[in-house]
């Protein structure tokens, strides 16, 4: 198995909730080595990094950490996660007094600097094996600017740096670390130019998503049969809000068993997309291709029982993989993808990613045996909120609320209000799959 190496910040450990939370998205992929470094000790903390990370195949770093990482003269590829560009500037405004006492009889300044110069003499494969990303809530300091005008690359038409949502520990936070990591892999996906070391771990970004393809083949088969009670499993309980959290009782969609969705996705002609991490299945998209484009039918993630809150609830590990397939979704134009939603997923979506809705019509012609009725509520205004504490910050103009209606998911279910999503790219083009899945203009349900 391959080496990664994390290296903490400031008064961080390689035994702190960070550390733990690399490990739980690298498992099974990586042995991820997470030691202790006194980072204000500059000479001997760089000598012992350089000797950690001298045989690794990727390495993560955080804040203090992230800039011993970047002067690092290595082509391994590098996560700097709000990466403290120039301590000799933000250390001391935020140092305790007996750490201002140590950085001066360490001469920590005087260290630092010269790592800093030393970054000064690297070519473009080293900068550009780094990869930055910037908290937008970030509360001690960003460097975002000094990044980029000192080491910002140009591989194929994608910078070496993003910005993410969280705070200045976002690897503590398992959303804004997954949001890091699947922009790091979109970049070392992108970057082909040869790079044996980024190449090689590009391999990430595919292993971690398993498609399935109904009616396909027989690799395809297997591949459905190994996995369809795990994939039942988040499913059933991503459902199981609807039928008053008793599972089994009418389930997603009417489905009662693995059979059962077995058969829906042979019928539809199904695209099973999973995402994998910990060594389980961790999110599940299901899409139906008959109607045009690649239509979502059910959505779920990993899920546990919570007494408190009465109900399942995603897991950690299954919110960072549920949004990472939401937003490739979104951000592959060419898949021509579209999905109707509603409550947690169109939240998900509005917030998660760049989603445009649907013309409630386009829909209709979509799926002319299905019955609908004008959307019997509105939300003209989005309510904004802290992440954290939940307190209102402001209101937007909902971009969604146009094209809300009510439809009748399943006979006898009721009617329950939607909104129809797609790239914003693809609004118009959503017409054609209309075209092409129906042929002339067809007589649309009311």
């Amino acid at each position: 198995m391959e080496k990664a190496v994390y290296i903490h910040g400031l008064d961080g450990s390689g035994n702190g909730s960070s550390a733990k939370n690399i490990k739980k998205i690298l498992d099974g992929i990586y042995n991820v080595v997470a030691n202790t470094y006194d980072h204000l000790d500059p000479v001997n903390a760089f000598e012992q990094i350089k000797k950690d990370t001298e045989d690794a195949d990727i390495i993560i770093a955080s804040s203090l950490g992230a800039f011993y990482a970047s002067c690092l003269f290595t082509d391994t590829v590098k996560l700097l996660i709000n990466p403290c560009w120039n301590p000799c500037e933000a250390i001391p405004e935020i140092a305790y007094k007996d750490q201002k006492e140590r950085m001066e009889k360490g001469n920590c300044i005087e260290e630092w600097e010269n790592l800093m110069k030393s970054r000064n003499t690297f070519d473009s494969e080293v900068r550009g094996s780094s990869f930055a990303v910037f908290s937008d809530n970030d509360e001690l300091f960003s460097f975002v600017d000094e990044y980029a005008s000192d080491f910002l690359t140009h591989f194929n038409d994608t910078d070496n740096m993003a910005r993410i949502h969280g705070t200045h520990e976002a690897a503590k936070d398992m959303e804004s670390l997954g949001e890091a990591f699947n922009c790091f892999w979109t970049y070392l996906k992108r970057v082909t130019n040869g790079r044996a070391k980024i190449m090689e771990s590009s391999h990430l970004n595919e292993s971690r998503f398993l498609n399935m393809w109904f009616n396909s083949d027989e690799k395809n088969e297997e591949l459905i049969q190994n996995n369809l009670e795990e994939i039942w499993e988040i499913i059933d309980k991503s459902y199981a809000y609807l039928t008053d959290n008793v599972r089994g009782k009418g389930g997603p969609g009417g489905l009662k068993s693995p059979l059962e969705l077995y058969e829906d996705c042979a019928k539809s002609n199904a695209l099973v997309k999973c995402y994998k991490s910990g060594g389980k299945i961790q999110a599940v998209a299901i899409y139906n291709l008959n109607r045009g484009g690649r239509k979502l039918s059910l959505i779920g993630c990993d899920c546990d029982w919570n007494e408190d809150a009465g109900k399942f609830v995603p897991t950690p590990l299954g919110k960072v993989a549920i949004k990472t397939i939401m937003k490739e979704d979104i951000d592959m134009v060419g898949r021509n993808f579209w999905g109707e939603v509603s409550d947690n997923a169109e939240n998900s979506y509005y917030f998660g990613t760049k989603a445009a809705s649907i013309n409630p019509e386009i829909v209709k012609a979509l799926m002319p045996e299905k019955h609908f009725h004008p959307a019997s509520k509105h939300k003209p205004v989005i309510t904004l909120r802290n992440k954290k504490t939940g307190e209102i910050t402001g209101y937007e103009e909902n971009r969604f609320n146009k094209d809300y209606y009510d439809r009748e998911l399943f006979k006898d279910s009721g009617y329950h209000t939607k909104v129809a999503i797609t790239n914003p790219e693809n609004v118009d083009k959503v017409k054609d799959f209309e075209k092409e899945t129906f042929g002339k203009k067809r007589k649309t349900s009311k």
